[in-house]
């Protein structure tokens, strides 16, 4: 029986640098997800997220980008359609809901755009609306100001939270999400 099993066991090298690989990645993934589920959610783009989560969990964010489909580089770069749909395999990885998912990536944008964040964000929070949820807010706060960026800008917007949300909805199934 051995015999048998030593024969369908592929034995090439690549075949085990891989599987190391993948063994390295997971257990990156599944330390970085311990350390999430335990904060709550940071008000900052994916960029600053995942570097700061990787550094908390202790691990080598590049494995884990590159599993996602991102480099290190692109990760700093403009957001589009086909980082809208990695950050969403590695939200799904990290077993965020689509509404922080979604938070991030906006923040992504308003971070490209320089949008200053807090002191604008500091006086909507301090508005007579006081018990919202910060997240809430957050979320109105961005939706109003995307409005206002540039058509390059908003279309790269949409088509990431589109692949996004179409890697939630069929991670559930094809369940409506929105």
């Amino acid at each position: 029986m051995a015999g048998l099993l030593r024969a369908a066991t592929p034995q090439s090298p690549d075949f085990r640098r891989n599987c190391a690989q993948a063994a390295h990645t997971a257990k990156a993934l599944l330390r970085m997800r311990r350390i999430s589920q335990r904060m709550s959610p940071p008000l900052m783009g994916v960029s600053p997220y995942l570097r700061g989560l990787a550094a908390a969990a202790a691990v080598e964010l590049a494995a884990v980008l590159a599993w996602a489909g991102l480099t290190p580089e692109r990760l700093n770069g403009p957001a589009d359609r086909s980082f809208g749909a990695a950050w969403a395999r590695l939200a799904l990885a990290l077993r965020l809901g689509p509404r922080e998912a979604q938070l991030h990536l906006r923040l992504t944008f308003a971070d490209e755009m320089r949008l200053e964040l807090w002191p604008s964000l500091g006086v909507e929070l301090r508005s007579e609306r006081g018990g919202a949820d910060v997240l809430a807010r957050c979320e109105s706060f961005l939706d109003s100001e995307s409005k206002t960026w540039n058509e390059d800008v908003r279309g790269r917007l949409q088509a990431s939270e589109a692949a996004l949300w179409a890697a939630y909805r069929q991670a559930a199934g094809g369940d409506d999400l929105a």
